[in-house]
């Protein structure tokens, strides 16, 4: 199944962006607020980068003394965004998630953010079509027994 398929049964989460000149403090805020753990970066309305709990939390603790809520998100986040496209299919998606350690990911098409599928949406989509396959092959041996082809 392609991606743009789940984009369509509206399975994708809204994807929360930050501009990457606000601040740290500025990021937990808003997490915390809206219960998210990852936010997309961007830079002029353009994806850059990815800023997850764990980056906020090592930014903290690099230099306890230091105010480290006034570091700029487009320093304490990850540069490497690891997204995929519409086109992609759902393994591949979930490979790519799995190979970043990553738990959510967003769809970008032409520099524009479709939304954010998490893993379990992912996990779920694979599981009912590997069911539907054995749904498949079980009805086909049925079949070859009815026929008396063993």
């Amino acid at each position: 199944m392609h991606i743009r398929t789940l984009i369509e049964k509206r399975r994708a989460a809204p994807a929360r962006t930050i501009d990457g000149g606000l601040s740290l403090a500025d990021a937990a805020a808003v997490m915390c607020a809206e219960g998210i753990s990852t936010m997309i970066v961007t830079r002029d309305g353009a994806p850059v980068g990815a800023l997850s709990r764990g980056d906020v939390l090592v930014n903290l603790m690099k230099d306890p003394g230091k105010a480290a809520t006034d570091l700029p998100v487009s320093e304490a986040m990850s540069p490497k965004l690891v997204a995929i496209s519409p086109e992609d299919r759902v393994d591949a998606a979930l490979e790519r998630m799995m190979a970043g350690g990553i738990r959510s990911i967003p769809v970008i098409e032409d520099e524009s953010i479709l939304g954010v599928l998490p893993m379990e949406v992912l996990f779920e989509c694979r599981i009912e079509a590997l069911q539907a396959e054995m749904r498949h092959l079980q009805d086909y041996i049925t079949d070859l027994q009815e026929a008396g082809i063993d």
